[in-house]
Parts: C-alpha cells; structure tokens; sequence
C-alpha cells in the first residue's frame, strides 16, 4: 500500500537547509537568525553528525567572521529543536544570553548580558499554555548600567516581533499599558496587561487605520480548515508504480504571503526525484490559506511542513 500521511506539526520557523558535507549541516541565517541565502548572511549553523541517528546533536551558530555566535544542543538533524543548555555570545567573545530550553522554547532560569560583559537580566521562563507572556522578571539594568528593574518591580524595554515596547513590571510580569513601535512597518501600538497577560491591544498603521487584536501572533491556516488540508494532501498526493518500499518523511518549507498566495516552496529534507517533486507540487496546489497576523496585522509567515511517505 501506499499513501501519503500528512503530519499534524507545524514548525512556525523558516529552514532552509542550503549546505551540507558528509557529517554536518550547514545553514545561512540572517540578522533575526532566520535562514536566508548565502548571500545575504550574517551567521551560519553548524549541525555536527546530522545524519548519524541519534536522541540529540549538537549545534554551533557562528559570526560571518567565524567567530562562536552559539552553542547547545538540538534534539533534530535539522537544528532547530533545541533542547538543553543553550548559551549565546557576542563577536568579542563575551558571553550575550544563557539558558534552557525545550522544543526550542525558553524555560527555566534565563540570564541576557551586555557586550561589555555587564549583567543585563535576571529573568525565568515559567510554564505556560502560551508561549507569549511567560517570562518573569527578577532583575534589569539598562544599557547605562541603570537598574530599572529590581526584586520584580520597576519599568522594562523589550524588543519581540520587530516592535520596541516599554512598560511596568509588577512582580516580575507586565501589567498595565504598554506603548510600543515597529521601525519596519512604521506601525505603532498600545498593549493592556494584568499579571503577565495580554489583555488587548491595538495597533496603528501609517495610515491611522487601527487593528485591534488580542494575539500578539497568529498562524496562518487553511481558509476551509486543517481537516481539509490534511485530506487534500492525503488524496492528491500520487506515488509511482515503481517506487521502492519506504517509511520516510519529506519536510517541505514555503511562505504564506499576506494575500494569502503560497511562495518560496523549497524541500528541506526529501527523499528525491518523483516524491520530492510531487510534494512541492501538492502544496503549491494547495494555495488557499488564511495569512498570519502580527499584534493584528496581516505579515508574511514562513511553515516548515512534514509529509511521511510510507510504501510497502
């Protein structure tokens, strides 16, 4: 029998998989760390013995000079679920953010640096259903080595989602309104709080046309749901007659425009020829998704899909 079984995860990061030798991979990533081309990169990662099986491998991102960006480990040959230890440098050799982390998520203890070696935070990462809103924290100084954050309580600046915003810390969680920017999209917003959570927010365009929202992100999906998705791919996907038996899996990358149309589609890890041809022509058939949203505005999201191929 064959089929083609569509995997229920979806990994909301961009890989592009552009180089690799016989034991590591290696790719490009931009200045946000997202993998890019090798033209435009500011660091490139290293996955140490990718293709020998095994429970985690170890990983090293480095400078465009060469010089140790990060290290840890990744519980997959792609590099991207880090689990564990990871720590992170400046090019001066002084060491920028350490901490754990699970499925690539922060958890526990979390400490950030300045690059002259000063502390910057003392913070922990909590369990939480999301991911948003679970950093607690204890200490913070500014870059004037000011601390505007002590024992839990004070005022904090943060960079996510390419937005700065700024507000107060209750307890080691923001509370109350929040005020921030994205320099990019030259959007402004405004954000409400109570113990950590998101209560509302709103951004402002450089039009004054106003999107509330109550996410700071949102996914994108397929406009007739995933139950369609998942059995269009099923009953599309066409396998040769010759294909030699194989349990396997191709994961395929592709970007969701904010029209909604599907771009880039590139496989990350295939299985070649016939079957890697036929799956980005299965998604790129598939071109009816709902478009991701960040703090309310439509933006561009790049999915990393798996597609198992199982022929006896």
């Amino acid at each position: 029998m064959k089929s083609a079984i569509l995997s229920a995860l979806f990994l909301m990061m961009p890989i592009f998989l552009l180089a690799q030798d016989v034991k590591d991979k290696k790719t490009f990533l931009d200045s946000l760390e997202n993998p890019t081309v090798k033209e435009d990169y500011k660091y490139y990662r290293i996955v140490k013995n990718y293709n020998i099986p095994s429970e985690s491998y170890e990983i090293r991102n480095y400078y465009r000079s060469g010089k140790l960006y990060g290290e840890g480990k990744t519980i997959d040959s792609l590099g991207f679920n880090i689990t564990g230890k990871f720590t992170t440098y400046y090019e001066n050799g002084n060491k920028k953010s350490e901490g754990n982390y699970m499925n690539s998520n922060p958890t526990g203890p979390h400490k950030t640096w300045y690059e002259n070696g000063k502390l910057q935070m003392d913070a922990l990462y909590f369990e939480k259903e999301k991911t948003v809103g679970n950093l607690k924290i204890s200490q913070f100084y500014d870059a004037t080595g000011k601390q505007t954050v002590k024992n839990g309580n004070g005022t904090y600046e943060e960079e996510m989602y390419g937005g700065k915003s700024s507000g107060k810390i209750k307890n080691g969680l923001k509370e109350g309104e929040w005020k921030g920017s994205n320099t990019k999209t030259k959007a402004t917003f405004i954000e409400f709080y109570k113990e950590g959570d998101l209560v509302s927010g709103e951004s402002t365009d450089s039009d004054s046309q106003k999107y509330p929202y109550r996410e700071i992100f949102e996914n994108p999906e397929p406009t007739k749901g995933m139950p369609n998705f998942y059995k269009f791919v099923s009953t599309n996907f066409h396998i040769e007659d010759d294909i030699t038996p194989i349990n396997d899996k191709i994961i395929v990358s592709f970007i969701v425009e904010k029209d909604g149309s599907v771009t880039s589609i590139k496989i990350l890890k295939g299985l070649g020829g016939q079957l890697d041809r036929e799956a980005k022509r299965i998604i790129k058939k598939y071109n009816e998704w709902k478009p991701g949203k960040i703090r309310g505005m439509t933006a561009r999201a790049s999915l990393a899909l798996p597609i198992a191929i199982h022929v006896e």
